[in-house]
C-alpha cells in the first residue's frame, strides 16, 4: 500500500510538535482526516516523433539525456479528477469551496527497475514564470537523480503553462496545448473557460501525487513502489508549495512527506510536523527574512549564487532552441548569469532531505549571507560574505553576485525581471589572477581544501567536490 499516515517516517525528528499538528489541523488528536482522492490516470502517451522534429509529437522539453543507457525512462501521462477552490490560503487552514473537472499532465522520469530505485520521488510543482513549464531542479539535479535512483516527477498544476487564456491567445503561445494543439488537446485546468485562475491549483498538484502513491488504475510509476515523496519548487513554484503546506497540507491526510522551497521567501508556519527546507540564492535573501532553523525547519543560503544561474539556463536554452518556444529578449546590464554551481549544494540538500525525512537525523545548519544595514555584505571584488561558500565563490576568480539589471538602452529588451535573477559573472583580470594566483598547484590546493571543509559540514557531496577540483586542475589559474 502506497501510503504513509501522519507520519511514522519523521516521529524520530517531530514527536514534540505532532500533537499541535494534529489539533490545528481541525481536529482532535487521533482525528482521522479525509483522504486526498486518486485521480483517473491515461498513458503513458505515446511520442510519435524524436524530441526537436517539427511535429511536436513528443512530451514538451523532454529530456535529452539518454535515459535508457542510464536504467530510466521518460514517460508522460494525463490525470483526471475534481478539483476543488479554497478560501482563506494564508497561514493558516483554508476552507474549500466549489469543485471542478479537470485534465492535467505529468511527466514522470524514473528508474526503469525497482533494483535502481532508491525509493524516494521528488515531485516538482512546475515553475510558469516564462509563461510555460520549467522542470527547474531536474535541469540543475538530474547527474545527481540519476545517479542516485530518485524518481523526479514534474506536475502541470498552472493554467499558465497549460493553456492560454481565451481573450489573450498570444500571450500563451508558449503553453501545452498552444505548442502542440494535438498531443495536449484533453487538457483543461479552466473548467471550460469558466475559472481562468489557478484556483484548482492545490487539489490537482495533491491528486498527481495520490496517483504516485495510491494509483487508481494505471501506475505513472510502473514497478516502483515509492516510500518517500517530497514535495519541490522553486520560486514561483516555492511560493505555492509554502502555501500549500500553511493551508492545504493539514486537511487531508498527507500525500508528502517534506516540503523543498527553493528561492522563495515568505511565511511558513512552524507547528506542524512535516519537515521543510528552504533554500535560497544570494538573490533571494533580504536583511529582514532570518527565520531560524527549527526541528521542523532548514534554511540554506549560498553566497554568489543566482536566483536561475549557469547551471540551469545550460541546460533549457538548448531545448527552448529545438522546441521552438519563443522567448523575450534579454539585455543585461552586466554578463550573466552566475556561474557559482548552486547544483552542488541542491544535491546534498536532496539527499540529507531524504535522510531527515527516513530515520530524523536533521540536515546541518548553514550560515547565513552577511548583511551591512540592508545590502549584501562584499569583499573587495563584489563578492558576498557569509553563507555557504562553495570553491567557485570563495577561491574566486570571477565576481558572481545577485547585481544586475536589464540594459534600458537596447531596444525591444522585454526580458523583464529576468537579469535581476540571473545575477552577474564578471571575470577577474589577468592582472587579478595573477596577484591572486602565483601558482597553479596552490590554486588547486586552495580549491580542495574548501571542496574538503564543505563536504565535511555537509552542503557538498564528495562526488561533486572531486568534479570541482578538478575542473580547476584542467583550468589555467596561475599557470
Amino acid at each position: 500500500m502506497r501510503f504513509i499516515t501522519r507520519r511514522s517516517v519523521i516521529v524520530v525528528a517531530a514527536t514534540s510538535i505532532l500533537a499541535t499538528t494534529l489539533v490545528v489541523s481541525g481536529g482532535s488528536a487521533g482525528a482521522v482526516l479525509p483522504v486526498v482522492p486518486s485521480p483517473h490516470v491515461e498513458g503513458p502517451i505515446a511520442a510519435t516523433a524524436a524530441p526537436g522534429d517539427a511535429s511536436k509529437g513528443y512530451p514538451f522539453l523532454a529530456t535529452p539525456i539518454d535515459l535508457a543507457a542510464r536504467g530510466y525512462v521518460e514517460e508522460e501521462f494525463f490525470v483526471s479528477g475534481n478539483a476543488c477552490r479554497y478560501t482563506g490560503v494564508g497561514v493558516g487552514n483554508a476552507t474549500p469551496g466549489p469543485c471542478a473537472p479537470y485534465t492535467t499532465r505529468i511527466i514522470v522520469r524514473r528508474p526503469s527497475s525497482p533494483e535502481v530505485f532508491n525509493g524516494t520521488v521528488l515531485a516538482e510543482w512546475q515553475n510558469v514564470t516564462a509563461q510555460y513549464e520549467v522542470d527547474h531542479y531536474w535541469h540543475e539535479s538530474s547527474e545527481h537523480l540519476l545517479r542516485s535512483g530518485y524518481a523526479w516527477v514534474g506536475i502541470s498544476a498552472q493554467r499558465a503553462g497549460i493553456q492560454p487564456l481565451p481573450n489573450s491567445p498570444a500571450a500563451g503561445i508558449n503553453t501545452l496545448k498552444a505548442w502542440n494543439p494535438t498531443r495536449y488537446a484533453p487538457l483543461d485546468v479552466t473548467n471550460g473557460g469558466l475559472i481562468l485562475d489557478d484556483a484548482l491549483r492545490f487539489d490537482i498538484y495533491s491528486q498527481a501525487i495520490q496517483a504516485l502513491r495510491e494509483p487508481a488504475g494505471i501506475d505513472p510509476l510502473g514497478p516502483l513502489d515509492p516510500d518517500v515523496v517530497i514535495a519541490i519548487g522553486t520560486s514561483q513554484s516555492g511560493t505555492n508549495l509554502a502555501a500549500y503546506h500553511n493551508s492545504i497540507y493539514p486537511l487531508t491526510e498527507p500525500v508528502v512527506d517534506g516540503f523543498f522551497i527553493g528561492e522563495a521567501r515568505g511565511a511558513i508556519r512552524t507547528d506542524q510536523a512535516v519537515p521543510v527546507f528552504r533554500f535560497l540564492s544570494e538573490v533571494d535573501v533580504r536583511s529582514n527574512f532570518t527565520p531560524p532553523d527549527a526541528a521542523n525547519y532548514r534554511h540554506w543560503e549560498v553566497a554568489g549564487a543566482s536566483h536561475a544561474g549557469a547551471g540551469f539556463l545550460d541546460n533549457i536554452v538548448p531545448l527552448l532552441e529545438r522546441d521552438q518556444v519563443v522567448t523575450a529578449t534579454t539585455v543585461c546590464l552586466r554578463p550573466a548569469p552566475s556561474e557559482v554551481p548552486k547544483k552542488y549544494v541542491y544535491d546534498a540538500a536532496f539527499d540529507h532531505f531524504d535522510t531527515w525525512i527516513r530515520s530524523g537525523v536533521l540536515p546541518p545548519v548553514s550560515p547565513r549571507i552577511a548583511f551591512t544595514g540592508t545590502a549584501v555584505a562584499r569583499d573587495q571584488y563584489g563578492n558576498a560574505l557569509g553563507g555557504i561558500q562553495l570553491s567557485e565563490h570563495d577561491i574566486a576568480t570571477a565576481e558572481n553576485s545577485a547585481v544586475n539589471g536589464l540594459d534600458p538602452t537596447v531596444p525591444n529588451n522585454t526580458g523583464g525581471l529576468f537579469c535581476s535573477l540571473f545575477g552577474a559573472h564578471i571575470p577577474f583580470t589577468d592582472t587579478q589572477l595573477a596577484d591572486l594566483y602565483r601558482n597553479h598547484g596552490r590554486y588547486v590546493s586552495q580549491v580542495a581544501k574548501v571542496n574538503e571543509a564543505n563536504v565535511a559540514a555537509g552542503y557538498i557531496l564528495p562526488v561533486d567536490a572531486e568534479i570541482s577540483t578538478s575542473n580547476a586542475a584542467r583550468s589555467t589559474v596561475g599557470r
